[in-house]
């Protein structure tokens, strides 16, 4: 079980979880080959979701950009 107090019960973590903290550490690091490589993980859920709120493609891409500068700016708080 993830002992990381995820507050999740009952939830085991996956090799998908491990993968997602270390490249959230390697952004918290400055690594911008990171962010890249957690854009190319997400790109599609976070535009997909964007998509459906915004109604509109311009703002949804907008939106997904200042999701990531603000992972890339915050990153150390997921860590």
């Amino acid at each position: 079980m993830n002992d990381r107090g995820s507050g999740l019960s009952g939830r085991v973590a996956t090799s998908s979880d491990d993968a997602d903290r270390s490249v959230l550490a390697r952004v918290a690091n400055g690594e911008l080959d990171a962010l890249q490589d957690l854009y190319d993980r997400y790109r599609t859920m976070a535009y997909s979701i964007a998509f459906r709120i915004t109604a509109d493609a311009a703002l949804a891409e907008d939106v997904v950009q200042d999701a990531y500068l603000g992972a890339w700016r915050n990153a150390a708080r997921y860590v």
